[in-house]
């Protein structure tokens, strides 16, 4: 039999094994309440570990250093795709009239009457 509390092995007949009858001995119930166990179960099954290929640390180290490498080449091409859309905005934003270099005024050139009418 199987303890239902730790899952060791009990004496058969008994519910719980001798080390948690003494550990639920310190905690006494009294008579009448109602107690609800679990359903029996056999042994469980052993949880599997999970094996990772090369799990060792130079594995893991190799594992990251790639990551790394994979993350930096990733940020190069994404830098080098940001400065390459950004060239075009740049040039419409210094040959557009508002943002000549040198310029931060326009002339107007206002003719009077006198002017249209006396031809030189």
């Amino acid at each position: 039999m199987v303890c239902m509390k730790c899952g060791r092995e009990a004496p058969e007949g008994q519910a719980f094994c001798q080390e948690c009858l003494m550990e639920m001995e310190k905690y006494p119930v009294k008579p009448g309440t109602l107690v609800q166990l679990p359903n029996r179960r056999e042994t469980a099954p052993p949880k599997k570990a999970l094996k990772r290929r090369g799990s060792g640390p130079e594995e893991q180290l190799r594992t990251m250093k790639k990551r790394i490498r994979i993350l930096t080449i990733l940020v190069a091409l994404l830098l080098v795709l940001s400065a390459f859309l950004s060239f075009p905005a740049v040039r419409f934003l210094m040959n557009s009239q508002r943002f000549r270099p040198g310029q931060n005024y326009s002339s107007i050139v206002v003719t009077t009457a006198s002017e249209e009418s006396d031809p030189e």
